[in-house]
């Protein structure tokens, strides 16, 4: 039985992608430009060529099953053994709710490097935080 498990990213910029697993906290090592690095299920059948492979933290127990390859159309994959996996806060970690938290922080990325380009500037001092969601206040002075 395998416990490989891919699915699609909706993402296509490696640059957020990077900021995303920073932001969830994750470590990550990159491959070399043109090769891949092989993930560490517990299943040989279930391991996996990535360009970026997560590794173990403290209480994740991640051990570099898990990674994101980068597709032929630009776009990247979750790909690995997630069986036993769970997230920082706890939570069970899902190729779902992986991909759903990845995009999600990835479109805030997108959004805030956007608004900086424009000339917007982030505010802290009115940051505010509701149902786990941070709501941040940009401001640009004309």
């Amino acid at each position: 039985m395998s416990h490989k498990t891919e699915v699609k990213m909706a993402l296509t910029n490696k640059g957020f992608l990077k900021k995303v697993l920073d932001k969830l906290g994750f470590t990550y090592t990159e491959a070399k430009e043109g090769q891949t690095i092989q993930t560490t299920s517990r299943f040989q059948n279930a391991n996996s060529g990535v360009n970026i492979r997560l590794e173990t933290q403290k209480g994740r127990h991640l051990e570099g099953a898990i990674g994101f390859r980068e597709e032929k159309d630009g776009t990247w994959t979750a790909v690995g053994d997630f069986y036993g996996l769970a997230f920082e806060d706890g939570e069970r970690m899902t190729v779902e709710n992986l991909k759903n938290k990845v995009t999600a922080r990835s479109k805030e990325a997108e959004i805030q490097e956007h608004l900086m380009q424009l000339g917007f500037e982030m505010s802290l001092e009115n940051a505010q935080s509701k149902n786990g969601i941070q709501t941040m206040t940009y401001e640009r002075w004309v």
